[in-house]
This record gives C-alpha cells, sequence and structure tokens, in this order.
C-alpha cells in the first residue's frame, strides 16, 4: 500500500485495487463487480465523460486524476482497450484448453449487477 508522509492514501489505494481488478476482466460488468469486491464502487455512465471511483469511506476519485497522478490509463477507452486485449488472450487460452478463471454466468448476474449499482450498462436489463 501506498503511503505520503505515513499516511494511507485513498487515492494510491484505488490504484491497486483498480489493478487487482482489472486483470482478466474482459468486460466492464466483470471489472465494476471485482472493484466492487475490492471496496470500490464504480460510476461509469455513458452519458458521462469520466469514470468515478468511491471507496467505502465515500472518498471519490476521478479516472484522469489517477492517470496523471500515476501516469496509467484508466480511462474509458484505456479499459475497454484492456478488456479487448484479456478478451483475446482468454479465448487463446479456451482454444488451447487452459482457461482456469471462469466468469459468472448464473441466469441472475443481471439482477446482482442492479443489486451492485451497475448503471447504464450496455446489454444491461
Amino acid at each position: 500500500m501506498f503511503k505520503n508522509n505515513g499516511k494511507k492514501s485513498y487515492i494510491a489505494d484505488c490504484v491497486v485495487a483498480i489493478a487487482k481488478a482489472v486483470k482478466n476482466c474482459i468486460d466492464q460488468i466483470e471489472f465494476i463487480q471485482r472493484m466492487l469486491r475490492e471496496g470500490w464502487r464504480v460510476i461509469w455512465e455513458e452519458k458521462r465523460k469520466h469514470i468515478t471511483f468511491i471507496n467505502e469511506q465515500g472518498k471519490k476519485v476521478r479516472d484522469t486524476n489517477l492517470s496523471k497522478t500515476f501516469n496509467i490509463d484508466v480511462s474509458k477507452e484505456g479499459l475497454c482497450n484492456e478488456f479487448e486485449r484479456n478478451r483475446r488472450l482468454r479465448a487463446g487460452r479456451e482454444e488451447s484448453g487452459t482457461e482456469t478463471e471462469g466468469r459468472d454466468t448464473s441466469s441472475d448476474s443481471r439482477e446482482k449487477n442492479a443489486q451492485a449499482g451497475v448503471r447504464n450498462q450496455p446489454g444491461a436489463a
């Protein structure tokens, strides 16, 4: 965990959570669900330009702040590019028979998304 003058940094904690959550994610919904497990709500709406991450204490940080501070691309476009890369990698593993991590494909996944606070997701009910 990153510290600034001995204090925990919620902004750095967010970057760590994103790095863990985005690993092997192939879409926005899966990413948002993983971020929730890491303790972060994600506001990602088509009508908004930026993504907002909110921790359990209600502290907010926007994707642009993280990108500037840590010189990483966590914009909508950057994350979607990473999802596409992960989709290609996962497809390659499935073809070779080495797929190890599955997705939640249960019939109630849309209900779970609604409960998780996923809003205005492509293909969501």
